[in-house]
């Protein structure tokens, strides 16, 4: 039980310095960084935090991980299965599957990741799943 408390009381300390520092990516790495440790079961708001850092700050290593969570998350590129009869040029109509390769893209135009073979092996299986 005491533990509980203490796990909540640092999420909560941490989301706070979220919303005093809404613009530093720091207090989002810290909170993705917790969740992760300590509060595996939530999924969605590990999603959230980690969207919020890949708008803040693209480059950051951890948007691999979001791509990875979307991309393993029934929400998402799962949708796959429903939409495969359509044609590979209207799957951009799906907002999510857009999202997720427009995140992607934007991190492979970064110049530190321009030789980083596991973010275009990621890069790549987003594609894919827009040509199946």
């Amino acid at each position: 039980m005491q533990r509980d408390e203490s796990v909540d009381e640092i999420s909560r300390i941490l989301q706070d310095y979220i919303i005093k520092k809404p613009n530093h990516p720091t207090s989002y790495v810290l909170l993705t960084t917790f969740l992760k440790n300590y509060c595996p079961e939530e999924t969605a708001d590990l999603i959230q935090t980690l969207k919020d850092l890949a708008s803040k700050c693209p480059s950051d290593a951890r948007v691999i991980q979001l791509s990875i969570l979307l991309g393993d998350d029934g929400m998402y590129l799962n949708l796959r299965n429903i939409i495969s009869f359509i044609n590979s040029k209207f799957v951009f109509c799906i907002p999510e599957l857009r999202s997720q390769f427009m995140m992607m893209a934007n991190m492979v135009d970064y110049y530190e990741w321009k030789d980083n073979l596991r973010v275009w092996k990621r890069f790549s299986r987003v594609v894919r799943t827009f040509l199946r």
